[in-house]
Formats: C-alpha cells, sequence, structure tokens
C-alpha cells in the first residue's frame, strides 16, 4: 500500500446508488474513518482491488470465489437480496422462454450477474447466444432480443414498460429456486494488507458499519438526496433500498455458497471455496 505512512485507505464505493446506505453518512462527515473513497462499476473496483490500487472496499461475489485465497471477507457487510432485487433484471423483447438461440447482450459491469442469468435460464431450458458490451438507454434498439442490466440504469429501464414488456428480476429467481438470498457483492481486503495494518483496517470498517447503521435509519434523508442519479422519485428509491440486505450473516453465506458450488459444477470455479473473515486471522494469531 503506498500510502501506507500517511495510514490512509483507499476505500472503494460501487457507483450506484445501491450502496448509498452504507456509505452515506461516511461521505458526509456524520461518521469519520481513514479513508479516501474512490467510486468505479464492480467491474473496475474488483480490477483495482486486484492490482493493488486500492486497499478495501467491495468486489462482486464472482470476484471473491475466483481468488478468495487472496482476501479476507469484512463482516456484517455485502449487497444482497431475498427475492427481487429491482436492479439486476433481464429485459426482453419476448417472452423469456423464446430466448433459446437469440442473441442477449449482458453488461460488462458484473461477471455475477451475468453467471446468475445463465444460471437461472438454464432453469427454464433457455440456452441464448451471449453476447458481451456496454448496456445503455437505448437497449431494445441494438440488435439483441434482451439485455442484462444492473444498477441504476436497470431502475430507470424499469420505469419504462411499455418498452420492456418482459423482464426476469435475478434476484427473484434465485430465491424462487433456491429459498436463499442472493448475494451481489462483498466487502473485503487483501490479506497480505491487512497482516500490516490491521487496527487501521478495523477502524475503517467500524465506520463503515456506523455508517450503515445511521443509512438504515435515514432512507428518507438519503432517498431524496440520490434518487435523481437514477431517474426515479424519492418513494421509489426508499422502496428500492428497503428492499436490499446490506448484512452478511449465515443465511446469507449460505446463499453464496450455493452460488459458489454451482459454479464449481459448471468449472467456472475450480475448487470449493471457502469463506475467511478478518475475524479468522485475528483469531488464528492469539
Amino acid at each position: 500500500m503506498k500510502n501506507n505512512l500517511q495510514n490512509i485507505i483507499r476505500l472503494g464505493k460501487i457507483a450506484f446508488i445501491n450502496n448509498s446506505p452504507i456509505y452515506y453518512a461516511l461521505e458526509s462527515g456524520i461518521v469519520s474513518a481513514p479513508c479516501h473513497i474512490v467510486e468505479g462499476l464492480p467491474s473496475q473496483l474488483n480490477g483495482l482491488l486486484s492490482n493493488d490500487q486500492l486497499d478495501m472496499g467491495p468486489i462482486s461475489s464472482l470476484e471473491y470465489g475466483r481468488h478468495y485465497k487472496d482476501y479476507l471477507l469484512l463482516p456484517h457487510l455485502s449487497i444482497s437480496s431475498y427475492g427481487p432485487v429491482g436492479s439486476v433484471i433481464l429485459f426482453s423483447k419476448v417472452p423469456i422462454k423464446e430466448l433459446d438461440g437469440c442473441p442477449v447482450l449482458i453488461t460488462s459491469a458484473s461477471g455475477t450477474s451475468q453467471m446468475l442469468l445463465r444460471l437461472a435460464l438454464e432453469e427454464y431450458g433457455v440456452f441464448p447466444q451471449y453476447i458481451e458490451g456496454e448496456i445503455h438507454e437505448n437497449l431494445l434498439e441494438e440488435e439483441a432480443v434482451a439485455g442484462l442490466t444492473i444498477g441504476d440504469l436497470a431502475l430507470r429501464l424499469k420505469n419504462n414498460k411499455h418498452r420492456f414488456p418482459y423482464y426476469l428480476d435475478l434476484g427473484e429467481v434465485w430465491t424462487g429456486l433456491t429459498g436463499l438470498p442472493f448475494v451481489f457483492a462483498v466487502w473485503a481486503v487483501k490479506k497480505a494488507l491487512y497482516t500490516k495494518c490491521p487496527e487501521t483496517i478495523h477502524a475503517v470498517h467500524r465506520a463503515l458499519l456506523d455508517s450503515k447503521t445511521w443509512g438504515l435509519n435515514h432512507l428518507e434523508a438519503i432517498s431524496h438526496h440520490i434518487c435523481s442519479r437514477a431517474n426515479i422519485s424519492p418513494s421509489q428509491c426508499k422502496t428500492y433500498l428497503q428492499k436490499l440486505i446490506f448484512d452478511f450473516e449465515e443465511i446469507h453465506q449460505q446463499g453464496l455458497l450455493l452460488f459458489f458450488s454451482h459454479l464449481s459444477q459448471r468449472g467456472v470455479l475450480q475448487s470449493p471455496v471457502m469463506l475467511e473473515f478478518m475475524e479468522d486471522i485475528k483469531e488464528s494469531n492469539r
């Protein structure tokens, strides 16, 4: 960590409104921490943390699964859903079951959502032609019959139901199939960094938890402040944030491990994934 002497942690933040309840108090100065916040798309944050250009922050579930031996998880932090998530959606011009063999555009911003879509459509017996690319507002003007969108864009497109007669909420599909939450992102730190400055890492983690507590108690105020980013109303924003889960307890861990199991069976992950938390290292050093 190049900034180790200053003890300032480079903290990642997803550039969507979905993690605002965790960061709003921190960014507003209501909660303080020795950190500098860096925003990016999920795929960008994965790369920055992997290449040591970030110190800690959210990474996709798939990124953790692929490189879990390099990371430690931060307890009690995730972006999950139990049922509809509202912002990871496949929009389609035709009924979902008619997408077999059709071109489907998938966002390059999230590998986790791509994998979840493949699992979901397999359950429908649907095997489309996936085309990775950038997703934008004029999605249905593309040659693709359907498109996977995430984050704020998915919220905006969902408001145009007349343009998108068919859609599939991937959080809803997962919970319907498994009875478990789906974990889209976790918070992590590189093991190598943690061993160098555990006290600073714990200080930022405590600040994130304090900021999350404040945020969940002030969703209405936060919604008024951030709703324009997704072009939705304050009430729609609050409803959306209330559906999300920001904890990472045993039931969420079960859902994540089941996702990893599915990926291992398909050869996406090469070995069973273990969940290792900062506390595990702390306990082993006692």
